[in-house]
């Protein structure tokens, strides 16, 4: 009997020694699945903190070297987002730099480009670090400041060097652009969607700016000259003949404003005449009197003066 007594005492022993395992084996269990959770909840909090919210570029910025005293910076932006951006202000700072003047972007579409131009004075040589914040974006650029008078020449001499063989190049690309333009025009293709004048203007803009020794500005021009060249050019790839349709209607409109002009004029030919000979009819009926009494039409006195038949008295 004891020895049975011992086999049970040595069951229930057993038996309370693999529940409590097993119980702490699912807890554990349960720790590391809730510890799993909460640190993919933190690996996906990291992620959306990490997602880019970036929706300015800067595509262009000049000029990367300059001399003391008074600049005009000039930021070439790109909205990158997917909503339009207004009123675009570029406020800049750095050692020995000082701004007073700054123009906007009015307004920029995405995926569109557009200039900040900031007028500025540096006071110190070197390489100087500028923080430019634009909105809630922050970016860095070095611009090299020179006071030596001699280097800032020779270096504005080679930038107009440059900027002269670009200019030359994109009147070139016009032309040749224009040249194309007129060819297919002729060959019956429809280019109303090309339109030149504006990359015209951009050219003479440059140049005019070129001449006056504006290096900053001659490069804005010439930058949104190649873009605007860009455009066009791409438009020109992809013209089409004019449908034999659309020449019909064309003619059909021609013609209709042409019969309407002549239609036009020879009603106003007629109410004109038709006017002169009422006229004329008022003329004949007036009569006038002279000193004996004796009346006289008008029509009468005219033929007298010239010659003709002598009025009948009344």
């Amino acid at each position: 009997m004891g020895k049975m007594r011992r086999i049970i005492y040595l069951v229930c022993f057993l038996f309370m020694f693999s529940f409590a395992f097993a119980e702490n084996v699912t807890v554990n269990d349960s720790l590391i699945v809730n510890e799993t959770n909460v640190t993919a909840n933190l690996s996906e909090s990291v992620n959306v903190t990490n997602v880019s919210s970036v929706i300015l570029e800067i595509k262009n910025f000049l000029p990367s070297e300059t001399k003391l005293g008074d600049v005009q910076l000039s930021i070439n932006i790109q909205n990158v987002g997917d909503k339009e951006l207004s009123n675009l202000y570029a406020f800049i700072s750095g050692e020995g730099f000082s701004s007073y003047d700054v123009v906007p972007i009015d307004s920029l579409k995405p995926l569109e480009k557009s200039y900040i131009l900031i007028s500025g004075n540096f006071k110190k040589a070197g390489y100087i670090n500028l923080t430019i914040k634009i909105n809630q974006e922050v970016f860095y650029r070095t611009v090299k400041v020179l006071d030596d008078s001699i280097g800032v020449s020779i270096y504005n001499a080679a930038l107009a060097s440059n900027l002269s063989a670009e200019l030359f190049n994109l009147k070139n690309n016009y032309a040749a652009l224009e040249s194309d333009f007129q060819t297919k025009k002729s060959d019956g293709y429809d280019v109303s969607g090309v339109s030149l004048s504006d990359l015209k203007i951009m050219l003479r803009d440059a140049q005019t700016n070129l001449l006056s020794e504006n290096l900053v500005q001659t490069k804005v021009k010439l930058d949104l000259a190649e873009e605007e060249y860009q455009i066009q050019l791409a438009k020109m790839g992809n013209l089409s003949k004019v449908s034999l349709a659309a020449k019909l209607k064309e003619n059909a409109l021609l013609f209709s404003t042409l019969a309407g002009a002549i239609i036009t004029f020879f009603t106003l030919y007629e109410l004109l005449k038709r006017k002169k000979e009422a006229v004329s009819e008022k003329i004949k009926s007036i009569k006038i009197k002279d000193k004996d009494g004796n009346s006289y039409s008008v029509s009468s006195l005219s033929s007298e003066k010239k010659g003709f038949s002598k009025p009948k008295e009344e």
